[in-house]
């Protein structure tokens, strides 16, 4: 039996630089850019960068360290409950993994 190949093709139409998954590192950036720009509040990206929001978050992650949906994987983000990303109420904060929050995301 041979062993995987655990280098993928980028899945950027025509880039076909190897990765070891995902997009390469140019469209991975050009990715998250045209993300941030399409998709998020300046406001909020804002706020996200604050030395106020980074402490919480931190704070948050000892409190609560694995999801609060699934129980078995690590906390990844600081899901809002009530949608307001500058609500920092104990409250309104949920743990969540990255599974847990898109299917949060959809569910909204």
């Amino acid at each position: 039996m041979t062993p995987s190949n655990p280098f993928k093709v980028c899945p950027h139409f025509g880039c076909g630089k190897l990765t070891t998954g995902g997009r390469c590192p140019e469209h991975k950036r050009q990715a998250r850019q045209t993300y941030d720009k399409d998709n998020r509040d300046p406001a909020v990206t804002r706020w996200r960068n604050t030395a106020a929001y980074r402490k919480r978050r931190d704070m948050q992650r000892r409190m609560k360290p694995i999801c609060e949906h699934c129980g078995t994987a690590p906390m990844a983000i600081m899901h809002h409950a009530d949608g307001n990303p500058f609500n920092m109420d104990d409250s309104n904060l949920i743990s969540v993994c990255f599974a847990c929050h898109e299917k949060t995301k959809r569910n909204q």
